[in-house]
């Protein structure tokens, strides 16, 4: 399993445990989803509210917005739900390297005015995810990007692949504050939400 694969796995045990009512008012596949196709801004202004990491947006010059929100951890690599990776990684995820876009910096207040217009939608509305999945986001290393590993030969992979990553490792050994709720468990934090 890629490291990737790892995150997102992890993510998506995020959404079981708390169930189709976090997911969004659009009823989102699942949590990566979520980020990826309309509440990257909530997830942002999560990570800075707890990191004080400067917000990062993929600005469209043809439109003349942002597209995408991430934040750029200390090790200058950009984090979103997808995982920590490198600008160029970011830049041709999102534009396919033709320059569409371009990595510009933003504030908590400029999203929150396109909020307010009604541009984007309301972060309130995942706010116990965000926090959720910003928790299993941070335990991601410093200095490792969630990138595919350089070419090697098959014995190589094969041993490699059989190995745990360093984010696989995080992951699994972040802790899981567990409550029993009825017949099924949630974290304590989404069950005050979903309790409200």
């Amino acid at each position: 399993m890629s490291e990737t694969d790892a995150l997102t796995a992890r993510l998506d045990q995020i959404g079981q445990i708390a169930g189709a009512d976090v997911l969004g008012p659009d009823g989102f596949a699942s949590v990566p989803d979520v980020y990826h196709y309309g509440y990257c801004h909530a997830l942002a202004l999560e990570l800075a509210a707890q990191t004080g990491w400067p917000i990062v947006g993929l600005y469209t010059g043809k439109w003349g917005d942002m597209d995408h929100f991430l934040v750029r951890r200390p090790d200058g690599l950009l984090l979103d739900v997808h995982g920590a990776h490198t600008d160029e990684e970011v830049l041709q995820a999102w534009g396919d390297g033709t320059g569409y876009y371009e990595i510009r910096s933003t504030t908590p207040e400029r999203i929150r005015a396109e909020v307010a217009r009604g541009d984007a939608e309301d972060p309130a509305d995942v706010a116990a995810l965000s926090h959720a999945v910003a928790a299993v986001l941070l335990e991601l290393p410093q200095g490792e990007a969630c990138s595919p590993a350089p070419a090697r030969s098959p014995a190589a992979a094969l041993a490699a692949a059989a190995a745990p990553t360093a984010i696989e490792t995080a992951l699994s050994s972040a802790p899981t504050v567990v409550e029993e709720v009825g017949t099924s468990s949630r974290p304590r934090l989404l069950e005050h939400e979903l309790t409200r």
